[in-house]
Parts: C-alpha cells; structure tokens; sequence
C-alpha cells in the first residue's frame, strides 16, 4: 500500500506539472501564467490532495478490518454493508444497505468512492437472496485487503502519464523513497536503535533486521534499515551505519550454495568488491556458517588483501563488520594495513 500510494503521488505530480506545462501556451502574459499557476497548484495540494487523504485513510482503514475479517472467517463466514442512514446518503450506496454476502464475495469493499461513509460488519445472518445492481467507479471501487492498492491503476492520474514518460515517471518515483521516513524503531538491549525505513526491502527484512540488532547492540551504534529503490544503475546497500548516509552492505556467508562448496576466500574476495561498487564505507560480513579454521588463518589475510587490491583498490570500504553469531567485532582499513593486523582478529571470535 505504501509504494501503490508512492506511485500515486509520483503521478499526481505528473499530472501537476503536465498541466503546469499546458498554461504556458495558453496564458496572455508572465503574470497571468503565475496567478493561473497558483489557482491551479491550490486545486491539486489543497482541495484535490484533502478529499485523497481523506479517501486513503478510510481505505487503509477498511484494509486493516479486512485482515480481522479474514481471520474471524470460522466465526463470522458474512459481511453485512451498512450505511449512515441518512440525507448524505448516495442512491446508489444506500441500495447496498443490509445487503449480506460471503465475505470472499466482497471483491469491492466501502468506501466505494470518495467521502463514501458505507461500512462493513460481520454477521452470522444469512446472505442476502438478490444482490442489487449497482456500479462504481473503477478508478475507486477494489478491495485493498486483496489487492494492496488504495488507488487501482484505473484512476486518471496514471492513465494520464503518456506512454513515453512512463519509465521516467516511475524511476522519479522510485527515488523519491531516499526521503521518506523511518518510522518503525526496535530497541536493542543496550538501548541503541535500529530504524526500518517504510520501503525497507521485504524479501530479506528479517536477516537484515536480526544483522542490524547485532551491529546495535554491540557497537552502540545506531543502524538505518534503507529503502530498496527500484531505479536502473542504483546499488541500494542496506544498511546506513551510525547515520543513513554511511553506507553498509550485509554480505552472508554460506559454505555450500546449490551442493556446491563455496571458499571463505573467494567469498571474501567477491563481496568486498560488490560492497565497494556499492560506494558502503561499511562491509557488513555474517560468517557464521564459516569454520573456526577458516576465521583464524584464511579471513584476516584475504580481507586485508581484497582491500588493498592492486587492481581495485576498493578504497570506499573504510571498516569491516564482522559477524560470527551474536558476536561482532569491527576492523577499519588502517588496522588491516598496519604490520600486526592478524591481532586485531584475535578477540572477535
């Protein structure tokens, strides 16, 4: 629902600007496109923008309630559409009053369109015997437990993006995701934050979350879970370290991939790489799943020599996280280059 809402408002915006653009044409003079321009940017962000974040609440709303009304299902198998009941009632809704259906029969769930007041109530009452006819609006009319968009495709604002802005309007959109919030904030046990960004990357949340604990917790340094932006040519490390702007990236160490055993130096090699093509001034490193042999003697000669490449350098990685458990240790580029580095691997596992 978040990134229907991001594409949203990158195409609201579309829709702003391409009218802007329209007025230029049209205007007699400077001013005269200025105070259009005005009129027109107060219609969109004031009066337009008030009756959708309005609509957007009560869909998200009538999401999270579709969500109970799935897991009551054994109990409650029907939903009943009710209405306020009163003048400000549309015709059209006030047909569907009392109007009883199985609940995966409501593909369309209130609020139908905008300023809709209709709801939904679980029932044990029986379905009703005839559905009226009624039509709505298909740029409004989904179900957002179903399908996680509060605005459909259909809406005008991105049937107005033309078909060659198409890709642009969305990489725009795409970007816009480096300044929305972090707001969701777990606590470490020594008090430290770790913060998930609203676009944080699903498909692995949850090691990254576990990794970001860890960092936290033992470093006492605060960690930035980033948004995964889906823009051609942009790396998305995820993690920020300390700040959102320190760029961390973690690199999990498996032995075997697909039957086939995979070295700690090659590994080593490979990811630092990827993590300084990524511009992170922080290589993240699980290597819980490598021999102890492997951490003692092939770990600190191959990340010393990865980050000293002649070749490549990777001068942008400036500190290692290393993470072996719940244990974690950090080694900075100068540590590495100095003439007893193999010591600062004593202590981490």
């Amino acid at each position: 629902m978040r990134d229907n809402l991001m594409k949203f408002s990158g195409a609201k915006a579309y829709t702003l600007m391409t009218q802007i653009d329209a007025l230029k044409g049209s205007a007699k003079d400077k001013s005269a496109f200025i105070e259009q321009t005005k009129r027109l940017v107060s219609i969109h962000n004031e009066t337009y923008m008030s009756v959708e974040t309005q609509f957007a609440s009560a869909k998200g709303s009538a999401a999270r309630d579709w969500k109970q009304y799935v897991k009551d299902i054994d109990i409650y198998p029907n939903l009943k559409c009710r209405t306020m009941e009163d003048d400000h009632v549309r015709i059209s809704h006030a047909a569907l009053d009392g109007l009883i259906k199985p609940l995966n029969q409501w593909t369309i769930i209130p609020p139908f369109e905008p300023g809709c007041r209709c709801r939904l109530e679980q029932t044990l009452e029986p379905s009703s015997v005839h559905t009226p006819t009624v039509s709505f609006d298909e740029k409004y009319a989904n179900n957002p437990g179903i399908s996680g968009e509060i605005y459909p495709e259909e809406h005008n604002y991105f049937q107005n993006i033309s078909s060659k802005d198409r890709v642009k309007v969305f990489e725009n959109t795409q970007q816009m995701k480096q300044f929305t919030p972090y707001n969701r904030e777990i606590k470490t046990k020594n008090g430290n934050t770790v913060y998930v960004n609203d676009f944080a990357d699903i498909s692995d949340l949850d090691p990254n979350i576990e990794a970001a604990k860890i960092i936290a917790n033992n470093l006492e340094k605060s960690v930035y879970i980033r948004p995964h932006i889906l823009s051609e040519g942009y790396k998305n490390p995820e993690f920020g370290i300390g700040t959102t702007d320190k760029l961390g990236d973690l690199k999990t160490y498996e032995a075997y991939r697909n039957d086939k055993a995979i070295p700690l130096a090659n590994f080593i090699k490979n990811e630092v790489y990827n993590c300084n093509k990524q511009g992170c001034s922080y290589a993240v490193f699980d290597l819980t799943h490598a021999s102890s042999d492997d951490l003692a003697n092939i770990l600190p000669v191959k990340l010393r020599g990865a980050l000293f490449d002649k070749q490549q350098m990777n001068k942008n990685i400036v500190n290692v996280i290393l993470i072996n458990g719940k244990k974690v240790g950090i080694i900075s580029r100068s540590q590495l280059n100095g003439k007893n580095f193999r010591t600062h691997f004593k202590d981490l596992f």
